[in-house]
């Protein structure tokens, strides 16, 4: 018998290890978000392991990671997968949480993704059910594209949010640095375009 609100649950009653459906992902500002799926063979058999790899080869380009709970899930999720799948780990890069930066300079109702971009008319989260889930597991390609979709609208929003809370994040990582010039930029976003705006 299961109740609402946290419990324990032994571990010999779950269905072994998590694994991923889908992943989504677009580099900042570019127009096209990127994505990789199960087949509906490999969601019945629960296989994650192409997937798994056409995500850590895009990780390891990367020199910055955005997340919202990133921390706490997308990053400990992806790499329990690399380690089950057979993946050394990727590259190093720098971790944003969206989350984070929300719950330090902030005081909102929420700190949900879905409620951030609501009280700033962002765009909406897609909602999933579940029933949504569970089709998934039986290996229905219908359910297996409506969660990809779920997961390239959250990229967007999870965009639109960081570019929002980025001039309240602090510290972030310097992104000049990783540019191929030795001009000025801005350490925020790499534009050219600063000026002083006083002493600290």
């Amino acid at each position: 018998l299961f109740r609402a609100g946290q419990q324990y649950i032994s571990p010999e009653i779950l269905d072994g290890l998590p694994n991923m459906i889908t992943w989504s992902a677009k580099w900042l500002l570019s127009k096209n978000v990127m994505h990789d799926k199960l087949t509906s063979k490999e969601a019945i058999n629960r296989d994650d392991a192409r997937i798994t790899k056409s995500l850590w080869e895009l990780i390891r380009e990367a020199d910055i990671v955005i997340a919202h709970n990133g921390d706490r899930f997308d990053i400990p999720m992806m790499n329990t997968r690399f380690l089950v799948n057979g993946l050394t780990p990727p590259e190093s890069y720098i971790s944003i949480d969206t989350l984070k930066s929300a719950r330090k300079h902030l005081k909102l109702p929420s700190n949900k993704l879905a409620e951030i971009a609501k009280n700033f008319n962002k765009t909406n989260k897609i909602e999933t059910n579940r029933e949504l889930w569970e089709n998934v597991l039986l290996g229905d390609i219908e359910a297996i594209n409506e969660m990809q979709d779920y997961n390239d609208q959250d990229v967007l929003t999870l965009e639109e949010i960081y570019l929002l809370l980025r001039p309240w994040i602090k510290p972030h990582p310097n992104v000049s640095i990783f540019m191929d010039s030795n001009e000025p930029r801005c350490i925020y976003c790499g534009s050219k375009n600063i000026f002083p705006t006083g002493g600290y």
